[in-house]
């Protein structure tokens, strides 16, 4: 088997909305809670999203609303043959590719959300939910990383223009964090294909 290595530069095109799960607990989360953050306090988005961007069932994931009735192939041959190296989380960086660093909501990078969404039901009625502050990282942003796409005899379908163009679809289509596609929509700003 052969791994790939792709470096990738997304660019966000709407703000970025945290909302860091922290249990079914009715207490008040502080805000900063919501983030995911990494040492030093440096905004990092966890891979697992990436991956639920496009594996995820519900909400849908890219593989899912592309594929339709060829997601169950698919889904399985991207969940083990693309991986985004060993480090579990990515900076968050700005135009000028310095990484953001969580200080306080003061910071003019910064929005709060306060009204309460309405999610659908499995149902389609839609569900009131309490309205909870979450914080939104306002455009700019930026995520630059490597995937690793391996190829293998049973990876005859996904190379790397297919994987292209899910993440140009779902930059669009899916987006990344809460309350997407709303929020989280992103372009593709670098695709290297490293032969």
């Amino acid at each position: 088997m052969r791994r790939v290595a792709i470096d990738v530069k997304l660019s966000g095109m709407s703000p970025f909305l945290f909302n860091r799960f922290w249990g079914h607990s009715k207490e008040d989360i502080p805000m900063e809670k919501r983030l995911y953050l990494a040492e030093d306090n440096v905004l990092v988005l966890p891979t697992q999203n990436l991956k639920s961007f496009l594996s995820k069932e519900r909400p849908m994931g890219i593989i899912k609303f592309i594929e339709k009735t060829g997601f169950q192939h698919y889904n399985r041959i991207a969940q083990s043959h693309i991986d985004f190296g060993n480090n579990p989380y990515i900076p968050f960086t700005d135009d000028n590719g310095d990484i953001i660093r969580y200080t306080s909501f003061d910071d003019p990078r910064w929005g709060i959300l306060l009204e309460a969404p309405c999610t659908p039901s499995s149902t389609g009625a839609l569900i009131k939910q309490e309205a909870k502050p979450r914080p939104y990282l306002k455009t700019p942003w930026r995520l630059e990383f490597e995937i690793g796409l391996w190829e293998s005899d049973i990876n005859t379908k996904i190379t790397p223009e297919k994987l292209r163009s899910w993440f140009e679809a779902g930059g669009l289509l899916v987006a990344l964090g809460n309350h997407r596609p709303d929020y989280g929509r992103f372009s593709v700003r670098k695709w290297d294909v490293k032969v």
